[in-house]
């Protein structure tokens, strides 16, 4: 995704954000599992000042700020934080401050007791990860896929278009930076799979704007002449998606 412009980017999230998981309650689904591995870690969100990079429609935002003090949610997708803000304020929290920009251009005074960054192409550069070290005075968090993302429609649809699936090591580059720049650091690998049910047109629209960040225009027609496989027969479709993401946490001790 970093290979894409600030405009690509915004044109693919506002998009993704059509059929993006938002907030749901509960705490026996994947985000609630995920902030259980963080605490595990020595993380605690009880109280404290957060800013979350890249925060996407919410999903971790609204469960961070019902424990956090502020929770500041920066994203480059409008369309996103529109869903964010208005989930927000449909359970009466007030403490989330919405920032609109690419993480190059997001800029603060302030420093933030926990710097929370999941899932995002935001920190894919050296100094990406340094700008979110450096806006914490506290811990960092960062989830990143840990080589496996494997999509079982995107899989049937990549040859169709004669596309080679990147690699995504997020993870894996993210503790070589920490290594290098002598940072000490905790983690947890989890494995597991992704069960997503969805319409045609939905499972149609997402397949596109995950094929489009390959920087092609895929037929949607084409797309969906190869979807006939994941129908349950009554008009419902499922994709399931193989992951391993690896959860990291170091500290800012400068």
């Amino acid at each position: 995704m970093n290979h894409l412009t600030k405009e690509e980017q915004q044109k693919f999230w506002n998009s993704k954000a059509a059929v993006f998981p938002r907030f749901e309650e509960g705490e026996n689904n994947y985000e609630a599992k995920m902030l259980n591995n963080i605490r595990d870690l020595g993380v605690d969100f009880r109280g404290r000042s957060i800013l979350d990079v890249g925060c996407g429609s919410g999903m971790y935002t609204i469960r961070l700020a019902k424990e956090a003090q502020k929770v500041t949610a920066s994203d480059i997708s409008e369309t996103m934080l529109d869903i964010l803000m208005t989930d927000a304020c449909s359970m009466g929290i007030s403490n989330i401050v919405p920032v609109l920009n690419d993480w190059k251009d997001f800029h603060s005074d302030e420093r933030f007791d926990i710097v929370f960054c999941s899932m995002t192409p935001a920190a894919h550069s050296d100094s990406a990860r340094q700008k979110l070290t450096g806006y914490s005075r506290g811990q960092i968090v960062y989830m990143g896929f840990g080589g496996v993302m494997e999509s079982d429609v995107l899989n049937a649809l990549y040859p169709v278009f004669g596309i080679s699936q990147r690699e995504f090591y997020d993870a894996a580059r993210m503790k070589e930076w920490l290594i290098k720049n002598g940072y000490a650091y905790r983690s947890k690998t989890v494995d597991g799979e992704w069960l997503t049910l969805r319409t045609e047109d939905e499972l149609v629209h997402n397949s596109h704007a995950m094929l489009s960040t390959y920087r092609i225009d895929p037929d949607r027609e084409t797309i969906r002449k190869h979807l006939g496989v994941f129908s349950d027969g009554n008009g419902k479709y499922t994709d399931k998606v193989k992951y391993r993401i690896e959860v990291i946490v170091w500290e800012n001790q400068n």
